[in-house]
């Protein structure tokens, strides 16, 4: 897929030959697609904190999980923090901390041993999940307004009175619908309700930690006990499937 857009990627490994050979399979791919890129080494968590503490930005992120100053969980909750919507890749031949990397929406887990393989893998889905998200939209249509919403604009939705309310990365817009008729013209694959006067969107989840949901922005929503069950289980799906 051509693209005229500069995708900004970092890989943190210390071993400098891994490093090196995640780099080139990374360019391998983007030259294939014809997309522009530019693709920085960094050896420690702190050269890359120190990076981006210069107003640097990155949209992906190849971490190795064991890095000598930072290991890579401890990082990505950092980079969690300030950009919700980066996509980050782990390098890893330790599976046991796939749990522990739920709460920082880790994009996919690559062994070091599969990185010719699985590398181009990744990169195609980040690409097909940025194109779903910015096809797809949501219409309030009234007698006084046409607007469309792109999903990955919403954040999170919620009922005020007759009204719902979509909270959105530029501020808040109403419309005077219950929450299951806004439901039914969403996608249920992006969408899902945390109890009877909240939908969120799974693409801002950050994380979950016992029955509160972190989300974009630093925002935190209680989950309804009845509804815990299928909240995890699509926030499973959606991660798995699209990530």
């Amino acid at each position: 897929m051509e693209s005229a857009v500069m995708v900004n990627i970092a890989v943190v490994d210390d071993n400098e030959n891994c490093a090196d050979l995640i780099k080139q399979n990374i360019i391998n791919y983007l030259n294939s697609e014809r997309i522009e890129k530019n693709v920085e080494v960094f050896g420690s968590s702190k050269q890359l904190l120190f990076a981006l503490g210069g107003n640097k930005s990155y949209q992906i992120y190849f971490l190795d999980i064991e890095l000598p100053d930072m290991d890579g969980l401890t990082l990505a909750e950092k980079l969690v923090k300030q950009s919700v919507e980066s996509y980050i890749i782990f390098i890893t031949s330790h599976f046991e901390v796939v749990l522990d990397a739920f709460k920082v929406r880790a994009f996919r887990f690559i062994p070091k041993e599969m990185l010719e393989e699985k590398i181009p893998e990744a990169l195609e889905a980040i690409q097909k999940e940025l194109s779903l998200q910015a096809e797809e939209y949501y219409i309030i249509n009234t007698e006084l307004r046409f607007e469309k919403i792109l999903y990955r604009d919403i954040i999170y939705i919620f009922r005020d009175g007759k009204n719902a309310v979509f909270v959105t990365k530029t501020g808040s817009r109403h419309e005077r619908k219950s929450l299951r008729q806004v439901y039914a013209k969403l996608s249920p694959r992006d969408f899902v309700f945390i109890e009877k006067g909240y939908i969120i969107n799974i693409f801002h989840v950050v994380g979950l930690m016992g029955n509160v949901l972190e989300m974009e922005g630093r925002i935190s929503l209680k989950v309804s006990q009845s509804r815990l069950k299928e909240v995890k289980e699509k926030i499973h799906t959606f991660w798995r499937y699209y990530k």
